[in-house]
């Protein structure tokens, strides 16, 4: 899941040509550096959480969601949150990719929602957008908060990343398809190789049973 921060403070121009813009560019780059077989979906936040595409194939319909985003409100990024985790079912390799430019000011608390990820072992990475000196409204400071979601991604075995310009930005979102892709990828040969397993100790235990009628 992609959760990206849509409050009014993603207008700020510190990361050029404004933090959301950036966003919706480094989410695109993220959507190519996955393999066509991985589902994605996405979630857009203020001081509401918004799933805007449930987990599909289809990226190219998650990156049309996401274009349409616009900036305004606060931010509650527990509850952002909470919306990729029920948008989440079933027991497959699961994570979350979290952008946030600011601190959360509303919902629940990132740290608790944080705790439900890592209860079904889902990792949340996470990105603090923006620089210190970003700002709106005719000088409105509006700076990222790196700490949080350091805590969120360390209590979930995440990564914590800052980006601080667009370019940077870029980089973190291309590394961290790549680096979902191979989780993945090492997920199923290890499912793999643990069927053989139990392929091999059930003809094992069939055997016994042809040779001794029981099993040993």
């Amino acid at each position: 899941m992609i959760v990206t921060d849509r409050s009014g403070s993603m207008l700020a121009a510190d990361v050029s040509p404004n933090r959301l813009a950036a966003a919706k560019k480094a989410a695109a780059t993220f959507l190519g550096a996955i393999p066509d077989k991985v589902k994605v979906g996405a979630v857009a936040f203020n001081q509401n959480a918004e799933v805007l595409q449930s987990p599909t194939r289809d990226h190219d319909a998650v990156r049309e969601a996401l274009q349409s985003v616009k900036a305004a409100g606060s931010t509650a990024t527990g509850d952002a949150i909470t919306a990729a985790l029920k948008s989440l079912k079933g027991k497959a390799p699961a994570a979350i990719v979290l952008l946030s430019d600011g601190k959360s000011v509303r919902g629940s608390d990132p740290l608790a929602a944080a705790q439900a990820a890592k209860q079904r072992k889902i990792p949340i990475y996470t990105v603090a957008l923006g620089t210190a000196k970003g700002t709106i409204d005719d000088g409105v400071p509006v700076p990222p908060d790196p700490q949080t979601l350091a805590k969120v991604a360390k209590l979930t075995g995440g990564r914590a990343f800052t980006a601080g310009d667009v370019k940077s930005l870029d980089q973190v979102y291309k590394r961290l398809g790549s680096q979902i892709a191979t989780e993945k990828r090492n997920h199923e040969v290890t499912n793999l190789f643990a069927g053989g397993a139990l392929a091999l100790m059930a003809m094992s235990a069939l055997s016994s049973i042809r040779m001794l009628g029981r099993v040993l």
